[in-house]
Order: C-alpha cells, then sequence, then structure tokens
C-alpha cells in the first residue's frame, strides 16, 4: 500500500496536536507525522526543509501571534513553482461565512475540515491525497469540504 513520508499538524491547542496525531497514526500510510503549536514555527520548519516538505499540511485558522491565514499569505511566498507543494487542509471549529469566503478565495487551500479528525476525515483527506498524487490534478479539483 502506498505511504506518505510527512504530514505537517500546525495548531495551538497541543492537546488537539495530540489528538489528530494519533487519529492519522492508527492508519499507518504516514512515516512521520510532524505537530507545530505556531504557524511561525511551521514556517521555519518549512524553510529549513525547502526541497522535503511533507505531503499533507494541516493548519488551524485560530492562532496567537499568527493566525492560519497569515500562515497562509507567507506560505504562499516560499512555494517553489517548479516542485509540487503539498496539499493544505485548514482545519478549524469557525464555520464563518468570512473564513468560508477565505477558503474559496484561496487557491492553494485544497480542503477545509472541522475539528477534530476522526477516522471519517482523514480516510477522506488520504483518499484526496493518493488520487491527486496519481491523477496529477490535485489543483483543478477545488476545495473539499468535510464536516461530519
Amino acid at each position: 500500500m502506498e505511504r506518505l513520508n510527512s504530514i505537517l499538524l500546525i495548531d495551538d491547542d497541543e492537546i488537539l496536536l495530540e489528538l489528530n496525531a494519533r487519529t492519522i497514526k492508527e492508519f499507518n500510510l504516514v512515516s512521520e507525522i510532524i505537530t507545530m503549536n505556531s504557524a511561525h514555527k511551521a514556517l521555519v520548519y518549512l524553510a529549513e526543509r525547502r526541497k522535503k516538505w511533507p505531503e499533507i499540511i494541516i493548519c488551524d485558522i485560530e492562532m496567537p501571534h499568527m493566525n492560519g491565514w497569515q500562515f497562509m499569505d507567507v506560505y504562499s511566498t516560499i512555494l517553489d513553482p517548479f516542485e509540487e507543494d503539498p496539499i493544505i487542509c485548514i482545519h478549524s471549529n469557525s464555520t464563518h461565512e468570512s473564513d468560508l469566503n477565505e477558503i474559496e478565495r484561496r487557491a492553494n487551500v485544497n480542503m477545509y475540515m472541522t475539528k477534530p479528525l476522526n477516522q471519517e476525515k482523514v480516510t477522506q483527506l488520504f483518499s484526496y491525497c493518493f488520487e491527486s498524487k496519481n491523477t496529477q490534478v490535485k489543483r483543478n479539483l477545488g476545495t473539499v469540504y468535510v464536516t461530519s
């Protein structure tokens, strides 16, 4: 079965980070699950790894100091147009219309999932990831919303 090298989870809630990492680990489809409790730390991590980015980044919206949208703004400036960029999943409790509009506005956001992760959501995430890797049409699939 196909496996991913790594997933990056970004959330200021340490307990939720641990729960999400455990949920993903149960699938045994990822070699490394990286957790960062701030968007800034995640950006530093990504900048240092340049050519070895995780295949999936799951990012919270509401975080102190640098929120998920600010993370996405900086992230989009460090993308290498010649490299395959990770699948971006926004992970939040927010159902504010402004956040949903922002998700639609951003071309590099592939998925939106409500908190917390569960087996159904992770199954959909992996399905999307493997489908996009195998078909090379990730950017044309639009944003996938998973809220159950």
